[in-house]
């Protein structure tokens, strides 16, 4: 399984291998984060988004069984100051290209067997990164969780949600 978090600044992903169920709280077997290379200021947001999303296929390992992918995808909180503020800005539109793109990207995958858009209230609600940071730490001890940064967290965070432990 892979889990993804996307963002316009970096995107995460978690690659889990799901062979045993037992160990469904467990860290993934690798994690990882793309950064676009092109410069923000002069280069558009689109060809960034799919650079984002092609990176991630040179990024992953490849699986010899079939791939599920679950990738977060935005959702507009009319009632919310940050919710007017992201559909103002364009933001909400750049990601849901940016995950149509990674949709596409993997699709392409030889070992790729569904695509997941896991709505953001879907697995975590409106709770804040702190507190997702500090679940996934519980779930997984702080020694497991050393290298984790930025877009990382939610990825790892959608991938427990998709095995049933992060709740």
């Amino acid at each position: 399984m892979l889990s993804i978090d996307p963002g316009t600044q970096s995107m995460g992903w978690a690659f889990w291998d799901t062979g045993s169920r037992d160990l469904a709280c467990r860290p993934p077997d690798a994690t990882g984060l793309i950064i676009p290379w092109r410069d923000p200021h002069n280069t558009d947001w689109w060809d960034r988004a799919v650079e984002q999303a092609n990176g991630l296929l040179y990024k992953i390992p490849i699986p010899a069984k079939r791939l599920d992918v679950y990738c977060e995808m935005p959702v507009f909180f009319a009632g919310t100051v940050g919710g007017m503020a992201a559909a103002g800005t364009g933001s909400l539109q750049k990601l849901c290209f940016q995950v149509g793109c990674v949709a596409q990207a993997v699709r392409g995958l030889s070992c790729f067997r569904h695509f997941y858009p896991v709505l953001v209230n879907e697995w975590k609600g409106q709770l804040p990164k702190e507190v997702v940071i500090q679940r996934i730490k519980k779930l997984l001890g702080e020694k497991a969780c050393k290298d984790y940064r930025k877009d990382m967290w939610d990825a790892v965070g959608i991938g427990l949600w998709a095995r049933g432990v992060f709740k």
